[in-house]
């Protein structure tokens, strides 16, 4: 009988594409300079995922205070990088 797949713990994924982000520098640091276009699809996707946990977070009750003080930073940091788009 065939196993389902392990399901993945968050810090585990996030060390993977840590790993993957810094072995993908690595080899562009080795090739063409035209090239680092794929870094910044890169960074447009993690850009992508910090609106989605911080909008995930507060349609789950977190407050702007809560998600700052996780990130380290101010509520209103948190409210002017993150603005909440009217419905």
């Amino acid at each position: 009988m065939r196993r389902p797949p392990r399901y993945k713990e968050t810090p585990d994924v996030s060390a993977a594409v840590c790993r993957l982000i810094k072995a993908l520098g690595k080899r562009v640091a080795e090739e063409d300079p035209d090239d680092l276009h794929v870094l910044v699809r890169v960074e447009q996707a993690l850009e992508h995922a910090w609106g989605t946990a911080v909008t995930g977070l507060r349609s789950t009750g977190h407050t702007d205070a809560q998600i700052g003080k996780a990130l380290g930073c101010t509520k209103q940091a948190v409210q002017q990088r993150f603005p909440r788009v009217a419905a």
